[in-house]
């Protein structure tokens, strides 16, 4: 529904970018508030058009960017995946909607106010980034699945004064 209307209006249309305009307003600083960034198919990782590498790659060269850019300081990057690489999960994903939660799938949180080596435990799902957006801009939630989801707030520690970025090679 949220995407239909991005995708199906002329509006909706003019805010989606090529990739290889990202960097570029990044580094003119003319980035908006909230970005999305998917790789092309060369660099997503999938078996049938790229490798696990090349998406390692490709995620490393993105931080590298973030980390070195004048965003930095108020900066959160979440790295996750639209499928776990395997069916491996123990016990049957909690019931979200009529589409379900599905495997688990990782999810990295690079920020200046990341709670550093924490493991999350607490019940997310990709919603939980909308979530997490609508928590810092005060805004509504668009579907009823944001709505219930939780934002992953534990992996954050605002008090903290922002770290510079770490040294990347």
């Amino acid at each position: 529904q949220c995407l239909q209307r991005v995708m199906e209006s002329a509006e909706g249309r003019r805010r989606i970018a090529d990739l290889t305009e990202f960097v570029a307003a990044l580094r003119r600083g003319e980035l908006p508030a909230v970005a999305w960034v998917k790789p092309a198919a060369a660099d997503n990782a999938h078996a049938v058009s790229s490798s696990v590498g090349a998406g390692d790659r490709w995620i490393g060269q993105m931080v590298r960017e973030i980390m070195q850019s004048r965003i930095w300081p108020r900066a959160v990057v979440v790295i996750t995946y639209d499928e776990g690489g395997g069916w491996f999960d123990h016990v049957r994903p909690p019931v979200a909607d009529r589409f379900g939660l599905g495997t688990r799938v990782p999810a990295l949180v690079v920020s200046p106010y990341a709670r550093r080596g924490l493991v999350a435990h607490g019940q997310y799902d990709h919603a939980s980034i909308l979530k997490l957006i609508e928590w810092r801009f005060g805004l509504e939630p668009l579907t009823e699945r944001d709505r219930r989801a939780a934002a992953f707030l534990e992996a954050f520690d605002f008090a903290q004064p922002p770290r510079p970025p770490v040294p990347l090679p």
